[in-house]
């Protein structure tokens, strides 16, 4: 990588929780539409956590080359 090699810099790895996928609740039939919606949003609450994670890793890598 000739970008890499000029700028002498090498970004550190990307941590594995930030590739991670949440997955959605599992629709189980017979099961009360209200517990699968409250799964469902502890889901989102992880993945939207995780992006903030992801996020700070970034901007504190950001502001190392500053």
């Amino acid at each position: 990588m000739q970008g890499t090699a000029q700028a002498r810099v090498v970004l550190p790895a990307l941590p594995s929780d930030c590739r991670a996928q949440e997955p959605h609740a599992a629709l189980t039939v017979g099961a009360e539409v209200r517990s699968i919606l409250k799964r469902e949003r502890n889901a989102l609450d992880s993945a939207n956590a995780r992006v903030g994670r992801c996020a700070g890793f970034y901007d504190s890598t950001v502001e190392e080359f500053q």
